[in-house]
């Protein structure tokens, strides 16, 4: 990770923390290792039990911290018409898409189906009242595809 990639999440966080109005001196952490927190999270996959560990915060601010960073990052994103206008005045015919898992029942077959014996069966999922998660998508303006 580069200084610079910090630096740019740490202004995000400052921003931020001045828009709240958020007084000099009440936080555990500063913007800089708030940024560090996040995107150790992000890139190496570290704990939060860790992370807060790390920085002498409880795990419950640790998630605080983690969840404020995203969400600064997350703003910076575009919106989906924004990427689609992006997308088309750079010239690109199509889009592929790939996603994240989210839980829906839109593709879900009705009904029990048919057991062995023939009588009708719900899968173990149906039973628990669990849902199959389903694919939706991000947008990939490489035009290369992924298996």
């Amino acid at each position: 990770m580069s200084d610079h990639t910090a630096l740019f999440v740490s202004g995000l966080l400052h921003a931020e923390r001045r828009r709240l109005g958020t007084r000099a001196g009440t936080r555990s952490l500063g913007c800089y290792r708030q940024a560090i927190l996040v995107l150790r999270w992000l890139l190496d996959g570290t704990r939060v039990t860790q992370l807060a560990t790390d920085n002498a915060l409880s795990r419950s601010t640790g998630y605080a911290y983690l969840h404020e960073g995203l969400t600064v990052i997350a703003a910076q994103a575009p919106s989906l018409s924004s990427a689609l206008l992006a997308a088309k005045l750079a010239g690109y015919a199509h889009v592929n898409i790939d996603g994240t898992l989210i839980e829906t029942d839109r593709c879900r077959a009705p009904g029990p189906t048919p057991g062995v014996d023939g009588k009708a069966q719900q899968s173990w999922r149906e039973r628990a009242g669990h849902h199959r998660p389903r694919r939706v998508a991000a947008m990939d303006f490489t035009g290369a595809s992924r298996p």
